[in-house]
């Protein structure tokens, strides 16, 4: 197999990559690659069923036909031990992680001990497969019971989990099969290839482990009758049996021989060969931290939507895996395109489960929105319908734990928690072609589609009925287009020099000087908010306006702004029907040249009217066809702006398609003469358009609000008299500026009952102000920028989250884990204007719900050993002055739950608060050292502590003594 230079540099660094052909490495350099690719080989293989894999990889696309031995274990206990750490917060799911991963390992070293390999994980459970080895011996049924009874009798030693939420009984059920299974691979040929194992025999197995319960270890009658004369096993429920002992116990199997790493060539060759089966986004988190295995987990809110797909015989149709390989391409291509990630699969009584998330790789604004769509397009596929295949979905979102599940043996990267949980149980309860959804997506998506109430059902692990909604087509009914800025406060505050710029720019538009304007700025910043404004300015001057969106899951989608732009100003309805379409172009294109009624297909492919070509368009290529489009785009709005002047306004620019930049520049240059005034709103972009150089092209760049305008505008949505000081700290400290920040957080007041109306005016009605939860909108917005930074500058930037929102140079880099030089993205950061700089050394987070954001996002352990380090790195450096630390010292062991040291700072740096006569802060730090105290008597640790103190003060009595 021949392995081109790219790959090289993929995986040895462009520099290294060119020496080694150049052939300048050194024997040590050689060593030292070597290791390197031996690391990445041994991570990326603990990904795949790597036995398995190795024996038929050549045959996965084609499939083939694989007599085995099923094993699935699943945790009893887990979903109740689930549910109450869910009750924590989000540490919960890091903990539940941590049980599971803990729990699993052992089991799969025995999985691995007697040459299986474990195809599939589920939450609590996993399946493993058990072939059959030439020239082994013992054949895989038996290898396959031994290591199920191996299992059983490991976890007799752990009936009980101890949890931060207390103990939990806990056990494991196992379920054994034999037969023939279909193997093979689905999705795009070179990319994002998923190992499929299908069959009855897998339902079937599915099915068996359904019906074992507590402690069982259940084997099917096909497997009891290979196996009766080695094993003691009695009758169980159904056609089953109850495995009691292994009579003959079999001897591990040699682990099958990883391609050793004997040269750079072959170990490159053998990572490209599995490549596909790994998504982009996973193969870059692997090669910058293969250590960590390439996922160090994260808590994150994501969105999960659980798949139901069956209706495909494996075992008798010969046509099976084309139609599944069809069908999951479409899926992983609409998945794609909607910015979701397909996860994983694993087979079930009724055909495959698929998990695809939104928001675990990359978070977006709207990842709620971006499930919905997916599945209600793969819902809306009638050709599935024809290959007999059938589907439902589950979806639910909320914050989860992000991160890999098994060992350093056998992983996959998933999301844990509570949440994931109930989107299965949703899938589970859903009807054929049937999507349900919680009431929490339908809160947040409720005017974008239809949502029918099917009332409450329970679910198990759940304490309390739970709401669900079954989710029909998106609602296409012509919004309005105020509807969506009706939830901002009426007045615009701030911002008069750009309204300033904005009426100048109407008046030249109306007099006939065709005008550009830019609005740009940062999510949240008030951009839509400014060309609201312009609309109003607009329309009070009774001319028409036309809106275009550009959305973040549409930049394969051709023309979507046009089309929006043209089905807007031609009267064109999605509820029209199609003769009504046809006809309104038609005779649009009449009124404006009898002529181009001949071109009416061209428009009508960009606003999906499809019509029969005409003698003029048939014959057309692609460029010529393109040019066409151009001509009467320009022609249409040329002639509506001789009729009165237009306002034409391009939405969220930034996420546009190629297409519909190549048509915004050619309308932009043919506008100077003509009453066009045309808006583009986007966030900052690195290319530079062609628009933006015209002589009639104005961009105005939105800053955050000022602390007095930022205040004005909470006193427009919340007219509180006299409102505390400390609410309005928070609500400046958490809004930074940002106009949507404010808004959301001021909703979160309202949500969170901080603020409540009474008597037709808000007041203040809890206490405690000051922990109010970041809005998952604002967290979105926040969290989707820092997912598009390169893997070192994201990690650069949450581990100096952890220091605090001023942090400096020196502790960064020393407590950094890698010996890498951070300063090139520290200033790729200020670029960024994520952090910024008024000395050298010395930064600060530009807004501090980045820093919260970006610290939220560590899990709890990481947090803890880098507060520790802090902590450390502060006190070694402060020695001669450790008065100036204490403060700090106090926080970061405290954050750390190192006690000790967290103790004794607390204390002294409230007695040195006391000195100063600041009481408030004196009276806090002692505050945590009592609460610090009370962990300590908890953890047992004063007796240890009160015996070493005693045997200094004896030491110090002997030194005085002497």
């Amino acid at each position: 197999m021949k392995t081109d230079k790219k790959a090289y540099g993929r995986y040895l660094g462009e520099e290294t990559s060119a020496r080694f052909f150049a052939g300048k490495l050194s024997q040590n350099e050689k060593e030292q690659t070597l290791r390197q690719l031996s690391e990445l080989t041994r991570v990326f293989w603990s990904y795949l069923p790597g036995a398995a894999f190795r024996r038929h990889a050549q045959k996965l696309h084609s499939g083939a036909k694989v007599e085995q031995a099923l094993l699935l274990a699943d945790v009893t206990g887990f979903t109740a031990l689930s549910e109450r750490l869910s009750r924590i917060g989000r540490e919960g799911a890091e903990e539940v992680t941590g049980i599971i991963n803990s729990y699993f390992a052992p089991l799969i070293k025995i999985v691995h001990n007697y040459g299986g390999d474990v195809v599939y994980f589920g939450g609590d459970a996993f399946s493993a497969g058990f072939e059959s080895v030439e020239g082994e011996p013992s054949p895989s049924h038996l290898r396959a019971l031994q290591a199920a009874f191996e299992m059983q009798e490991l976890v007799k030693n752990f009936t009980e989990i101890k949890t931060s939420s207390g103990a939990f009984p806990i056990s494991l059920h196992l379920a054994l099969h034999f037969g023939p299974t279909e193997i093979f691979s689905v999705g795009r040929r070179d990319l994002d290839l998923e190992y499929f194992m299908a069959g009855r025999v897998t339902n079937y197995a599915s099915q068996l482990e359904d019906l074992s319960s507590g402690a069982e270890l259940l084997i099917s009658r096909e497997l009891y009758d290979k196996a009766k004369t080695k094993i003691t096993a009695e009758p169980a429920q159904g056609n089953t049996y109850k495995l009691v002992k292994v009579n003959e116990k079999v001897g591990h199997l040699e682990a099958a021989g990883r391609e050793e790493t004997e040269d750079i060539e072959r170990s490159i060759e053998h990572l490209e060969a599995i490549r596909p089966y790994f998504s982009s986004w996973l193969t870059q988190r692997i090669m910058a931290d293969p250590k960590s295995g390439g996922v160090a987990g994260e808590h994150r809110r994501v969105t999960m939507l659980f798949l139901n797909v069956w209706g495909v015989d494996f075992d008798d149709d010969q046509h099976a895996i084309s139609k599944a390989q069809n069908y999951f391409s479409v899926l992983q291509e609409v998945v794609e395109r909607y910015g979701g990630l397909v996860n994983k699969g694993d087979f079930s009584s009724l055909g495959h489960k698929v998990l695809i998330l939104f928001g675990a790789h990359i978070a977006h604004e709207n990842d709620e929105e971006r499930a919905l769509l997916c599945a209600l397009e793969m819902l809306g596929r009638e050709e599935f319908g024809y290959g007999g295949v059938k589907q439902k979905f589950g979806v639910n979102s909320g914050y989860v734990f992000a991160g890999t599940v098994g060992s350093a043996l056998r992983r996959e990267f998933t999301v844990m928690g509570d949440e994931v949980n109930l989107a299965a149980r949703l899938m589970s309860s859903a009807g054929e072609q049937e999507l349900l959804a919680t009431a929490a997506i339908q809160r947040k998506n409720s005017g974008k589609f239809g949502f029918k109430n099917l009332g409450e059902r329970e679910f198990k692990g759940k304490k309390h009925p739970i709401t669900i909604y079954q989710v029909s087509k998106r609602d296409e009914t012509g919004e309005d287009v105020f509807a969506k800025w009706m939830t901002e406060s009426k007045a615009m505050v701030g911002r008069q020099k750009e309204k300033e710029l904005l009426n100048s720019a109407v008046e030249k538009g109306i007099s006939g000087q065709g005008q550009i304007i830019s609005v740009v700025g940062e999510a949240g910043i008030g951009k839509s908010r400014l060309s609201r404004e312009l609309i109003q300015n607009w329309a009070e001057r009774g001319y028409s306006f036309f809106v275009g969106n550009c959305q973040s899951y549409g930049a394969a989608i051709s023309y979507l702004p046009w089309a929006d732009l043209l089905k807007s100003y031609l009267g064109i309805k999605e509820a029209d029907p199609m003769e009504a379409k046809t006809s309104r172009i038609h005779k649009m294109l009449e009124i404006i040249d009898p002529a181009l009624k001949e071109w009416s297909p061209i428009i009508g492919e960009v606003v999906g009217v499809p019509m029969p070509e005409s003698e003029l368009t048939k014959s057309l290529d692609a460029k010529l066809r393109q040019q066409r489009l151009f001509d009467l785009v320009l022609d249409i709005f040329s002639w509506g702006a001789a009729q009165e002047p237009l306002l034409l306004i391009i939405e969220d620019l930034h996420w546009a398609d190629g297409a519909s930049l190549g048509l915004l520049n050619y309308v932009a240059r043919n506008i100077g003469d003509k009453p066009i005034v045309l808006c583009l709103v986007y966030r900052p972009i690195e290319v530079k358009h062609e628009f933006a150089g015209k002589e009639y092209h104005s961009q105005m760049t939105l800053k955050e609000l000022s602390r007095e305008e930022s205040l004005e505008l909470v006193k427009t949505l919340l007219d509180i008299q006299g409102m505390p000081p400390e609410l309005e700290q928070l609500i400046l400290k958490k809004s930074q500026g940002n106009p949507f920040f404010v808004e959301e957080v001021v909703k979160s007041l309202i949500e969170q009952e901080v603020v409540a109306e009474k008597d037709g005016q808000w007041r203040v009605v809890a206490t405690d102000i000051a922990k109010i939860n970041i809005p998952d909108t604002v967290q979105g917005v926040i969290m989707s920028r820092i997912d598009r930074l390169p893997a070192e500058t994201r990690e650069v930037l949450q581990i100096s989250s952890v220091i605090g929102r001023e942090f400096d140079q020196h502790i960064l880099q020393a407590i950094y884990p890698k010996k890498v030089e951070i300063n090139p993205h520290l200033k790729s950061l200020r670029g960024l204007d994520l952090v910024l700089s008024e000395q050298e050394g010395s930064y600060y987070f530009k807004h501090i719900m980045t820093q919260e954001v970006a610290y939220d996002s560590l899990p709890f352990s990481r947090r803890r050993e880098l507060h520790n380090n802090i902590g450390d790195h502060i006190e070694l450096s402060n020695e001669d002055k450790i008065e100036e630390a204490l403060e700090l010292l106090s926080h970061h062991y405290f954050h750390a739950q190192n006690w000790e040291p967290a103790f004794f700072y607390s204390v002294e740096a409230g007695d040195k608060a006391k000195k100063a006569y600041a009481n408030q802060e004196a009276l806090a730090h002692y505050d945590r050292a009592l609460e610090v105290f009370d962990k300590m008597v908890e953890a047992g640790m004063l007796p240890e502590l009160t015996r070493r103190i005693q045997e200094e003060l004896k030491q110090k009595e002997a030194e005085v003594a002497k």
